[in-house]
Formats: C-alpha cells, sequence, structure tokens
C-alpha cells in the first residue's frame, strides 16, 4: 500500500497544473488589489499571503529543476572540455603574469607565485589529459588503463614535490618580509567562507577518493586539497594584515601555518610518489604473471 505523501510535501510540491492555476490565481488577486486601489483593504492581506505561498512553491519547483538543467549542460562533452581548458588557461595566464612581473621588478615574491602556478597547470593538464584519455578506473579495468592511471597517480605526487617548494617560498617571504595578500572592504568575509568550504569539500573529497579504485580522480582531489590548504595560508596572512596585530605575532602565526601546510604538502607527495611506485610494481608483477601464464584449457 502507499503510503500518503506529508502535508506539508503536498503544499510545497502541488501538481504541474494546480501549481500553474496558483500562479494565474495569484497573479490576478494582485493585479486587482494595485490595479483598484485595495492595498489597505482586509482582502488585499489575504492576497499577499496567497501570493507569497505561491513564490515559495515556484522556488521549490525551480530549485530541482535548475539543478538537472545545470548537470545535463555541464554533461554535455563540449561544455565539461570548455570548463576544464578555461580553468588550465586563466592558470597559465595568471603565471605569466606572475613570471613577467617577477622579472620585470626582480621581485622573489612573484617569481614563487609563478613557480607555483605553473606547476598546478603543469598537474591539472596531467589530471584532465589522464581522465580524458582513460575510461573510468576500477578493479576489473583493463592492465593497460590501469597502469597508465598510477603513471598519472605517481607523476603528480613527483610534481608536487616542486610545487611545494614554491609554496615554501612562499611562506618564507610572509614569514621573514612580512608580505600578505590584502582584500578590499568586506571581501575577506566572503573569501574566509569560501575558503573554510573549499578546504572542507576537498578534505572529504581526497579522503574517499583514496578509498576508489581510480588513480587519476585520486590525483585530482589530492591537488585539490593542496591548493585549499595554500588558499588556507594567504587567507590567514590577510586576516592577520587587516585586522592588526604587533608584528612578531603575525610572523609566529604565518611560520606555524606556513610550517603545516608545507609540511601536509610534502607528505602528500611522497605518499603518492611511493603508493604509486608499488602500485605501479604490482601492477606489473600481476600482468607478467597472468601473461606467463599457460592457456586454460576447458572440457
Amino acid at each position: 500500500m502507499k503510503r500518503p505523501e506529508p502535508l506539508l510535501r503536498r503544499l510545497l510540491f502541488p501538481g504541474g497544473g494546480w501549481a500553474a492555476l496558483a500562479v494565474f490565481a495569484a497573479v490576478a488577486s494582485l493585479w486587482t488589489v494595485f490595479s483598484n486601489g485595495w492595498e489597505d483593504a482586509p482582502a488585499a492581506r489575504a492576497a499577499y499571503a496567497f501570493s507569497a505561498y505561491v513564490l515559495v512553491v515556484a522556488i521549490c519547483r525551480a530549485v530541482p529543476a535548475a539543478r538537472r538543467a545545470k548537470t545535463a549542460v555541464y554533461g554535455l562533452p563540449p561544455v565539461r572540455r570548455w570548463r576544464a581548458d578555461a580553468a588550465l588557461c586563466v592558470n597559465l595566464c595568471f603565471a605569466a603574469c606572475k613570471l613577467y612581473a617577477g622579472i620585470r621588478f626582480r621581485s622573489p615574491w612573484f617569481g614563487a607565485a609563478a613557480v607555483y602556478y605553473t606547476v598546478l597547470s603543469t598537474m591539472r593538464f596531467a589530471v584532465l589529459r589522464g581522465v580524458r584519455n582513460a575510461p573510468p578506473a576500477g578493479p576489473s579495468a583493463a592492465p593497460v588503463w590501469q597502469m597508465r592511471g598510477l603513471r598519472v597517480y605517481r607523476r603528480c605526487g613527483v610534481l608536487m614535490f616542486a610545487l611545494n617548494l614554491a609554496m615554501t617560498a612562499i611562506a618564507a617571504q610572509m614569514v621573514w618580509q612580512n608580505r600578505a595578500y590584502r582584500y578590499p572592504g568586506t571581501l575577506i568575509y566572503a573569501s574566509a567562507a569560501y575558503t573554510f568550504y573549499c578546504f572542507g569539500s576537498a578534505a572529504a573529497s581526497a579522503v574517499k577518493a583514496h578509498r576508489m579504485h581510480d588513480p587519476v580522480h585520486a590525483a585530482a582531489k589530492m591537488l585539490g586539497l593542496a591548493g585549499a590548504l595554500m588558499s588556507v595560508l594567504t587567507l590567514q596572512t590577510a586576516m592577520l594584515a587587516q585586522f592588526g596585530g604587533d608584528a612578531a605575532m603575525r610572523r609566529t602565526m604565518n611560520a606555524v601555518t606556513g610550517a603545516c601546510v608545507c609540511s601536509l604538502v610534502f607528505c602528500m607527495a611522497a605518499f603518492m610518489a611511493v603508493r604509486g611506485n608499488i602500485l605501479l610494481r604490482r601492477a606489473a608483477r600481476q600482468n607478467a604473471a597472468a601473461s606467463a601464464a599457460p592457456p586454460s584449457i576447458h572440457f
């Protein structure tokens, strides 16, 4: 026997015909109120309440529809490829600008930032190429695809050492030269909220990715976590620069956070490089054993 839907759900998600009729009735009631100057009449309050209810119903129906449309549009290969390529091009252009500024002004700060964004773009390109060229990995995937995915994973771990060197150079300049990122006005609050959201999401995704059998996507999640850690460090320097505090306290806080971030990224790089190498050797031994085994005879 089918359970009846709760009353609140039936009120917020009526059928399509009832929803269209309610919208028409709300528009008609408001038009009647405003065209006749009945804004202060008792009946106008009922029209306002009914119109507010219809607005809530419209929003409840529009949000799932918008999500489905977004998923459908982002699922199209041209759109998906354009989004990935656009992000990669932005990172490369940003790295080029930082490199030009570092050479033009002889600034180690811009030079370290240029190296950071260059390595970040290289890692994203490696992951993007691995995602495009390989089918979804898994325990039953073909050995050639498993080997390619593990090579991408190990390569990203090696490149993350270079990323960590650039992050260490940036953190050192934050500590010794009192460098900091600055946000105008109250934009720092929005940046803080977005940074904490990205960090929590990246950390959860990185943990889940290593429980799966897809090294390419695991590398992408680890890369996202490294970027989120760097965002946390830059946000801290911006908050300390904007909300004050003595120079010694800022230097100590930046040194502690910078050391923690760089140490975590170094451990991630070592973990990916060592784990990728171990899995590659294991996969190579399994493939060699499978190819050397005599064919089975079935009767």
